[in-house]
């Protein structure tokens, strides 16, 4: 389809809104807002988290106490799994930064 752009998928509940807005107000072309009917865990955001941060395309979910080791990368309802992911790894010691990242064009 001509001027598709990549799919959207907010890993925040309370994100969704501001993700609807902008598809409507800056419409480039045909997309598509991509939600689950999974039971996901309603993610917090982070530590001055401002909604526009969005619309970069991605950013950082979880943090690194440290200088992370390995950076996970996930959209949607996998932002879960990978914030998980990063707290079972950090049990074994190693240092993992989760980004957001709902829209790859964006990004």
């Amino acid at each position: 389809m001509p001027s598709f752009t990549d799919p959207m998928r907010s890993s925040i509940r309370k994100s969704r809104a501001l993700v609807w807005v902008a598809l409507t107000m800056a419409f480039i072309g045909p997309t598509t807002l991509a939600l689950t009917r999974q039971g996901v865990p309603n993610l917090p955001r982070p530590a001055g988290f401002e909604p526009e941060f969005m619309l970069r395309g991605a950013y950082v979910i979880d943090e690194a106490e440290a200088g992370p080791e390995v950076v996970l990368i996930a959209t949607g309802a996998e932002v879960a799994v990978a914030v998980e992911a990063k707290r079972l790894l950090g049990d074994a010691g190693k240092t993992m930064r989760v980004v957001s990242a709902p829209c790859w064009d964006a990004f």
